[in-house]
């Protein structure tokens, strides 16, 4: 069969069918599908398109995708791509995602097994990361990283409590502050507080007392001997700070002792207490 020839200049047409044209059957023809070309310039075909090289679009024409074919995400608009599309078995990879949205919801990830990964805007007042990770009643969440507006100005890590929206624990980035609900365990503390240099060491110990408000404790065996203090006797070493509820936004007073404070006055009370013994010492003799 030998090459069909071409004309020396482009026949002209007004539109063009080719193997019956676009769904054919339901156009009375056949064989069944092919391709149909409009004097718009609009094609249509029921077969596939296969392209070697760039695809380009729009009313000036820019690319949607590269030479090897793949599709350049900036191009890809909202709502054009449906979840059942996409393989959930696959891991998809991309230098940056941005997402924006006018709800509170900004992004959110979710597994169908539970668990959510999501990013909020609450508001415009602070935009935060939480991490919730489900376990029946007992779900606890994680708000990775909170920045408040200028009304508070600082910036969280929290964990709540699992199955409650009380606060196990947060750290306050911009004070470099750590708050901790329940007991505190470590091998070792590092303490920088300065040496006591005053002479009140003793006076600020025996001015230390319990708070009147609480009855003695009975029937709780070594527990019975301890209660809470009056944090109005505990003088220089007492702290009070203002905490805010990230939840609420409301400001409140946690008053308690500044244990670094503490033990180097009772430093200092022993080394009185050493001072007075050896003079009483030299007084009577003792070697």
């Amino acid at each position: 069969m030998s090459t069909p020839s071409m004309p020396a200049k482009p026949t002209t047409r007004e539109a063009l069918r080719i193997g019956g044209g676009y769904d054919a059957p339901e156009q009375g023809a056949s064989p069944a599908g092919g391709l149909d070309i409009d004097p718009a310039g609009n094609l249509a075909t029921n077969g596939d398109v296969t392209v070697k090289g760039q695809l380009f679009a729009g009313a000036t024409p820019t690319a949607i995708t590269n030479a090897d074919g793949q599709l350049d995400g900036a191009r890809i608009q909202p709502a054009t791509v449906a979840p059942s599309k996409l393989d959930s078995a696959a891991v998809y990879s991309m230098g940056r995602l941005t997402l924006t949205a006018a709800g509170a919801s900004v992004a959110k990830i979710e597994y169908t097994g539970g668990g959510t990964l999501r990013l909020n805007n609450n508001g415009g007042n602070f935009v935060d990361l939480d991490v919730n990770m489900p376990n029946g009643s007992d779900a606890q969440t994680a708000r990775i990283f909170r920045n408040s507006n200028a009304s508070a100005g600082d910036t969280y890590l929290i964990v709540y409590s699992p199955g409650s929206s009380a606060q196990a624990f947060h750290i306050n980035a911009k004070a470099g502050d750590v708050w901790i609900s329940n007991n505190c365990s470590a091998d070792s503390f590092t303490d920088r507080s300065p040496i006591y240099r005053g002479a009140r060491a003793l006076e600020i110990l025996r001015a230390i007392r319990p708070a009147q408000s609480q009855p003695p404790r009975e029937g709780q065996g070594d527990q019975s001997e301890f209660d809470q203090v009056d944090h109005e006797s505990l003088g220089p070493i007492a702290v009070q700070r203002q905490v805010r509820d990230q939840e609420t936004g409301q400001a409140r007073t946690e008053r308690g002792r500044d244990l670094g404070k503490q033990i180097v006055v009772n430093s200092a009370a022993i080394l009185e207490l050493l001072e007075r013994i050896e003079t009483l010492e030299q007084r009577v003799g003792v070697a």
